[in-house]
């Protein structure tokens, strides 16, 4: 019996395996680009939201919601990086790494880009490889449809206000459907969100209280005192005073959710209704009516050694300071604080 060999060009097998090594680099690098990319979500179709929503967004007491709304009412700026300044990237950074167990999510109003990462600034590359941070995109209208508010989108395309008045409801929005903790975008985090209470508001000043943060658990107490906001919002939505959806809004519910008299002053305090009040010092050391102070350097070290020694994270009063340029180097106390908490998105930066 004769037995036949195949036989086989040397330079066609070196071929096959270079070929075969190539296929191989590309599928293992395109599972790693999968890998890491699962976490950002970039689809407009509301039923692929859905779907990342119900696989990311869970009710779960370790949530805690960052919102940019820029792009809420008209959702057509061209898509692109991020859209979340040095300022803003802080906050989210500061917050991130200071509570490693909390899952930190920003909805992000702006469409995004399927390559929105390599659009991303470098600072923000920072963010975005954190391991507990998640970023979605879906527009608010579909967010408010079938809720309670759900009718309020046309009203929002009328407001005085429309970026802020969006942000109002998206926050209580999230908070009420998946619970956990919202920080506003212009507070700098200084120390891990532990022992406060799992349903608070802050006090701002002794007779207002705060939207800018707050936190309540998705069942319960908590629960039904956002369901009561978002009632209220529903049928007394303000389109023209900046802050109707937001402070007054916590206010008006505060009172009538714990039957709190308007002559009693608000102190820390937990009410028998279930719902905190926390002092103004753990997230507004400095009153608004002195945010200059974060700018000027020779008042630094009364900000840093005494005035936010108890803080839990501080407030920089954004809608007051946004056109306040910080330069490095001249340590006002905004720097200070920036530089000891997000030291990696103030690199490369002379100011921010």
């Amino acid at each position: 019996m004769q037995y036949f060999r195949p036989i086989v060009n040397n330079k066609i097998l070196k071929l096959c395996i270079i070929l075969l090594i190539l296929v191989g680099t590309i599928y293992y690098w395109n599972e790693i680009s999968s890998a890491s990319s699962s976490k950002f979500h970039v689809e407009e179709n509301m039923e692929l939201a859905e779907l990342y929503i119900k696989k990311h967004l869970i009710p779960d007491k370790r949530n805690l919601f960052f919102i940019e709304t820029s792009c809420a009412i008209n959702n057509t700026v061209t898509p692109s990086g991020m859209k979340i300044n040095r300022r803003q990237a802080c906050s989210i950074y500061s917050t991130a790494v200071l509570n490693p167990s909390r899952q930190i999510i920003l909805y992000h109003s702006c469409p995004l880009h399927n390559d929105f990462y390599e659009r991303s600034t470098e600072f923000n590359k920072y963010l975005l490889d954190l391991p507990n941070f998640f970023i979605f995109h879906a527009k608010l209208e579909d967010l408010m449809k079938g809720t309670c508010v759900g009718h309020v989108f046309e009203d929002l395309q009328r407001s005085n206000f429309p970026v802020e008045h969006a942000a109002d409801i998206t926050r209580l929005l999230m908070v009420y459907k998946y619970g956990g903790a919202y920080l506003d975008l212009d507070f700098v985090s200084i120390k891990p969100f532990v022992d406060l209470p799992k349903n608070f508001i802050v006090a701002e000043a002794n007779s207002s209280l705060s939207n800018g943060v707050f936190q309540f658990e998705a069942q319960g107490k908590g629960h039904e005192f956002v369901k009561e906001m978002l009632i209220d919002l529903a049928y007394n939505y303000n389109g023209i005073v900046w802050a109707a959806n937001g402070p007054q809004l916590f206010m008006r519910t505060y009172r009538k959710f714990c039957n709190y008299s308007e002559n009693v002053l608000l102190t820390p305090i937990t009410s028998p209704c279930g719902i905190s009040v926390t002092s103004s010092k753990l997230f507004f050391p400095v009153h608004f009516s002195n945010w200059k102070w974060f700018f000027y350097p020779y008042k630094s070290e009364t900000v840093v050694e005494l005035l936010i020694k108890d803080s839990v994270a501080v407030h920089f009063w954004n809608f007051l300071s946004k056109n306040e340029i910080v330069k490095i180097g001249e340590h006002c106390a905004y720097e200070t604080i920036a530089a000891k908490h997000c030291k990696n998105i103030l690199m490369n930066t002379s100011t921010f």
